[in-house]
Parts: C-alpha cells; sequence; structure tokens
C-alpha cells in the first residue's frame, strides 16, 4: 500500500515538471532584459549559465555564508539522489556505486545545509522580515525527510535489499513482506507527499532559470554598439 502510493506520488510528480516544463516554455517573453554585465557571445552566455546553475557565481557575490550552505545543500541533495537511483537500477559503473553508496555522508551534508539556511531565516532581520511561513515549512519539511532516512541508516538498519525487493515486486505486481521499522514508514510518507507537492511549488525552479530572459539571454544592444562603433573607426 506504501509503495504503491509512493510510486503513483512519483509518476503525478514526474507529470507534474513535465507540465510546469512545457508552461515555462509556452509563457511569453515579453521584454529582452539581459541582467548585466551580459555576455556578447554565445559561448559567455554558455559560460554564465554553467556558473550559475552549478557554482552560484550570483549568490556566492552576495552572501558567501548563503552560497556556503546553498550549495551544501544542493550538493548533497544530487548525492542522496544518486544513492537513491542506485539502490533500485543497481549500476555497474565503479564511479557511480561509490559515489551513491556513502548515503550518511550525503544525509550529513544536506542537514547541515538545510540548517544554515533556517538559522539565516531565522537570525538574519531582513531575511526574517521577508521570510513567509512556507519559507520555514518546507526547510523544516525537507530536514524531516533527510532526517528520518539518516536515522534509519544509523538506528533501524533496514536492508536495503529487502526494500528494493519490496518495491520491485509492487512493479511487477507480485506478493512481497514491507519490510518492518516505523521510520521507513514515516520516510515513504515524508517522500509521498513530496513527490506531490513538488511540481506545483517554489521548489521547482531550476527549470524556471533556462527560461529566465535575464539570465539566458546575450546583451545583443551593446553588441551592436560595439560593432557599429568599430565600423566607425575602420571606415574613418
Amino acid at each position: 500500500m506504501i509503495a504503491a502510493l509512493v510510486l503513483l506520488a512519483l509518476a503525478l510528480c514526474l507529470a507534474g515538471i513535465v507540465w510546469r516544463v512545457i508552461q515555462f516554455a509556452c509563457t511569453p517573453q515579453l521584454r529582452h532584459m539581459p541582467l548585466t554585465p551580459a555576455p556578447f557571445s554565445r559561448r559567455g552566455q554558455l559560460h554564465r549559465v554553467v556558473s550559475e546553475l552549478f557554482l552560484f557565481k550570483t549568490l556566492f557575490r552576495s552572501s558567501t555564508w548563503t552560497w556556503v550552505f546553498a550549495w551544501l545543500f544542493h550538493v548533497g541533495l544530487l548525492w542522496l539522489l544518486l544513492f537513491h537511483i542506485n539502490l533500485f537500477a543497481q549500476i555497474d559503473w565503479a564511479w557511480f556505486a561509490f559515489i551513491a553508496s556513502e548515503a550518511k555522508f550525503a544525509s550529513l551534508v544536506t542537514m547541515v545545509g538545510l540548517i544554515g539556511l533556517l538559522a539565516r531565516r531565522i537570525v538574519v532581520p531582513r531575511v526574517r522580515f521577508v521570510s513567509a511561513p512556507s519559507d520555514y515549512l518546507w526547510l523544516v519539511f525537507l530536514l524531516c525527510l533527510v532526517s528520518s532516512g539518516f536515522l534509519m541508516r544509523w538506528t533501524n538498519h533496514n536492508d536495503l535489499e529487502s526494500v528494493r525487493h519490496y518495491f520491485l515486486s509492487v512493479v511487477n505486481q507480485l506478493q512481497s513482506e514491507f519490510p518492518s521499522g516505523w521510520l521507513l514508514i514515516v520516510h515513504l510518507l515524508l517522500a509521498a507527499i513530496l513527490f506531490i507537492v513538488f511540481p506545483f511549488s517554489k521548489l521547482l525552479h531550476a527549470p524556471g532559470f533556462f527560461f529566465s530572459p535575464s539570465i539566458m539571454t546575450r546583451d545583443k544592444k551593446r553588441t551592436r554598439i560595439k560593432s557599429a562603433k568599430a565600423e566607425g573607426r575602420n571606415s574613418g
């Protein structure tokens, strides 16, 4: 029952992400609004996208401590995603299996990032002033989700192979006994809630990044002015 709920929630999550991406793609961009200093060339545009997407360059310039906690959170989240993919897919790549095996450390990294981001909203006055209740709620919710998985690995010692076998049995419509442990039940229920709500919340911000006119556009106007000045000097 719980596995079916999680799988259904995952299917809704994937469908919701596709729907939101289609929404982003169909939203008209009325103005050409490059965020200065904007790149002139496509190579510069690619460099800017990569630096913002993977290194959070603008965030680093505005607040170093926020950058540290946000980067730890996203890296830990990616690490946990690889772990869960490897749990069911059993990928044979050595480097992938090595990275995905250390789920305990990935949980610690993610929790440090979440605690830092939550403390920032509580301690920093200007951030606390603009924070909505949902901002605190999401951080606490994610912290509970990651903590339940972390405690499950340290205290309950669930057999991962039995969890994998149970989910695969549900997918193949076979009878299988649900692994014991209340922490596993809590973790799966929190994961199901996250899957259902994720596509329709502010947590889904990565796809919108690729449709942002301020990030994804070059400064074509300054490029034309620069080219016109160069032509003027050459003709003179």
